[in-house]
């Protein structure tokens, strides 16, 4: 059995803004950046797996990031 009154409320606190953060951050980048049927699949993938989602499309976005030519 899980026993979550060894995390506290402060780290329960802790947890919640970094889901939400995380959740808000891939919703807003999907958004700004993507198109038509990439939207709506990253948008439903988000909404149904909302913490995997979340990473995934975080996760990609970082790695697809284009280096700007004077720093490469």
């Amino acid at each position: 059995m899980l026993n979550l009154a060894i995390i506290g409320p402060m780290g329960i606190i802790g947890l919640l803004l970094t889901y939400f953060s995380l959740l808000v951050l891939s919703l807003f980048l999907v958004l700004k950046n993507e198109k038509s049927l990439f939207l709506f699949a990253w948008i439903i993938l988000i909404i149904f797996f909302p913490f995997l989602g979340s990473l995934l499309y975080v996760a990609k976005h970082l790695i697809n990031r284009k280096i700007p030519h004077n720093l490469a």
